[in-house]
């Protein structure tokens, strides 16, 4: 749905990732230069954290497309919400947003 919307999405199933931990799918979206999307905020905001934390630390500046975090609702729905989200103007390398469906889109701090 999101292709029919004009963006290119590629899943982790075609990517031969299903298996694949979290660290490593966006490790594999950063090298690769694309946004993330979960439902899994839990783990991932632990991820964002320990990516902001330690490139702070070691002095280095590696970054990832962004991470989007939804809760699972329809894919109709979900589609138009990432949609709605990437016609904004947004700064998202390096950030992590979270969608809730009271309030919209907050960025994680």
């Amino acid at each position: 749905m999101l292709e029919g919307r004009g963006h290119t999405v590629v899943t982790t199933s075609a990517l031969r990732m299903t298996r694949a931990k979290d660290p490593e799918q966006l490790l594999a979206a950063a090298q690769q230069n694309r946004v993330l999307v979960t439902h899994n905020a839990n783990h991932y905001k632990v991820l964002h954290d320990a990516w902001r934390i330690w490139a702070q630390e070691w002095q280095v500046v590696p970054m990832h497309a962004g991470v989007l975090v939804i809760p699972h609702m329809q894919p109709h729905m979900i589609a138009r919400v990432i949609d709605v989200f990437l016609s904004q103007v947004l700064p998202l390398p390096n950030e992590l947003y979270l969608w809730k469906q009271q309030g919209g889109w907050t960025r994680y701090q």
